[in-house]
């Protein structure tokens, strides 16, 4: 499947630079889970993502792509059709990361490999935490995190802690963030309850590191204001490092998360980033019109609206870029960020050296009587 037509409407609204904290590649093809159909991610994902490289326009930089591959999420015959340990390092050598030990059939490296940043999918009850302790001992400067997936693996984030537990120590112990597939509210897998009693449980176990909820509750518009709701308490009350990434989030519940966020939390701004679950975005992320177009409608409103607007560039850079590189650890956006400063403050430097000197070539042309003469 190839995907054409690019909407490009509006690019003013685009920043420069964004992340995107929930993509996949892959072939998805859980029978119990979406009733036997398939899903082909490999062509969609390289069409969606080179919006980076053909459509740039000075509106347009891709910087990074969080991405997970569907391959380990395959139950077939009851258990995953790849380990977690080979499965995950076959993502690496797909996107050149590692040297592949034999081709990848049906796959083209493209520019986009340089801004891939894998994340390692666990499959709890089924796999092993030991294989990911494995993998990170050898790759961990590799992967930016770890991948759940509660609902496919019918594991309940907080019933099975246990389970989930030895998981998370490694996460701690490399220092990587975890990024949860978060369902309905009623789900018992993973509602955003249930996410929230899961990170309040990690961190008083002396477990700190962060959690996204992805989806930020996944369905319908009461889901995701469950989802922002809890959100909102995790920020306030400094109880649980809990996250969450806009993936199949309502706009309209985005911008009214933004603005609670803003208004009743001291930092809870921190705790959001864009993300799309491209290219199965229900908004119709799998097609390039759609995926820009959504980046532009949230740019548009939160410059739109009243409360936010006056902070809309903090807000924007915070939402597409800054908080996941710090989620992440992507340094060389960190590094972008100090270099940008770096050059105002030596331009700022400039502009008061420049006037120092203005001033001293002036006051050594005052002429005897205290007046000024003219400079050329």
């Amino acid at each position: 499947m190839r995907i054409s037509g690019l909407g490009f409407n509006n690019p003013r609204y685009v920043h420069k630079y964004y992340t995107d904290a929930h993509v996949h590649t892959g072939k998805l093809h859980t029978d119990e889970y979406i009733k036997g159909a398939k899903y082909e991610l490999e062509n969609i994902f390289n069409d969606s993502i080179q919006i980076a490289n053909k459509n740039q326009n000075q509106f347009w930089n891709a910087s990074d792509i969080i991405i997970s591959d569907a391959d380990c999420l395959n139950i077939l015959e009851g258990r995953p059709s790849a380990d977690e340990f080979n499965g995950n390092k076959r993502l690496l050598e797909k996107f050149n990361i590692i040297k592949p030990e034999k081709p990848i059939l049906n796959y083209n490296p493209s520019p986009i490999d340089r801004i891939v940043r894998p994340l390692a999918v666990c499959e709890t009850g089924y796999g092993n935490a030991s294989e990911i302790e494995k993998l990170m001992g050898l790759y961990h400067d590799k992967f930016y995190g770890l991948k759940f997936h509660p609902e496919i693996f019918r594991m309940s984030v907080t019933d099975n802690y246990d389970t989930y537990l030895p998981y998370m120590k490694i996460a701690q112990k490399y220092n990587k963030p975890s990024l949860f597939h978060s369902d309905n509210k009623n789900s018992v897998f993973s509602s955003p309850s249930r996410m929230y009693e899961f990170a309040k449980r990690l961190k008083t176990d002396g477990i700190n590191t962060p959690v996204i909820m992805g989806h930020m509750g996944m369905g319908s518009k009461a889901d995701n204001y469950a989802g922002l709701q809890v959100l909102i308490e995790a920020a306030k009350n400094r109880d649980a490092n809990l996250y969450a990434d806009t993936a199949w989030v309502d706009e309209d519940v985005l911008i009214e998360g933004l603005r609670r966020l803003k208004k009743e939390t001291k930092d809870g701004i921190n705790r959001i980033v864009f993300g799309t679950d491209a290219p199965l975005g229900k908004q119709g992320e799998n097609a390039r019109s759609s995926y820009i177009g959504r980046i532009q409608r949230i740019q548009a409103k939160i410059r739109a609206d009243r409360e936010l607007s006056p902070f809309a560039d903090e807000i924007i850079e915070k939402l597409f870029s800054k908080n996941a590189a710090k989620l992440f650890n992507i340094k060389h956006i960190t590094a972008r960020a100090a270099k940008s400063k770096n050059k105002l403050i030596s331009a700022a430097a400039a502009i008061s050296a420049a006037a120092g000197g203005a001033a001293a070539i002036v006051t050594g042309c005052k002429n005897n009587t205290g007046g000024l003469s003219r400079v050329v």
